[in-house]
């Protein structure tokens, strides 16, 4: 019985994170490394400054398609600071993209020459 309390103990009671919740720290992620607002975030993104206004005073809801336009942006390295997700952000953002169902992994610069990562095959005879 007290290895089911030091279980229990153990086990994080936290409600889970919601997709807005999700959203919210990946743009802040964003938004600290670019020393920009959510605003611009929005623009990018959705083109759409009052996006994330809307959704904090609960006028509005996104579709599926814009968490995934958000995800797909935050997981292409070419949005970030030395083409990559930092890894102080990459917990958060490689989780929204993931509920999301967009990888980072795509967006990870590949190691190895390019013939090794990348060679052309010789054809057989």
């Amino acid at each position: 019985m007290m290895e089911l309390s030091i279980i229990q103990g153990a086990m994080d009671t936290s409600p889970p994170l919601t997709q807005l919740d999700r959203l919210y720290r990946a743009a802040d992620c964003w938004t600290a490394a670019h020393e920009a607002s959510r605003a611009r975030l929005a623009r990018l993104v959705v083109n759409d400054t009052g996006f994330f206004s809307r959704l904090e005073s609960g006028k509005a809801n996104p579709t599926l398609a814009t968490l995934e336009r958000f995800a797909r942006f935050f997981a292409d390295g070419a949005n970030w600071p030395d083409g990559r997700v930092p890894a102080a952000a990459e917990v958060e953002v490689a989780a929204f993209c993931h509920v999301n169902g967009v990888s980072l992994s795509d967006t990870v610069p590949a190691t190895g020459t390019p013939v090794e990562m990348s060679g052309s095959r010789e054809k057989a005879a």
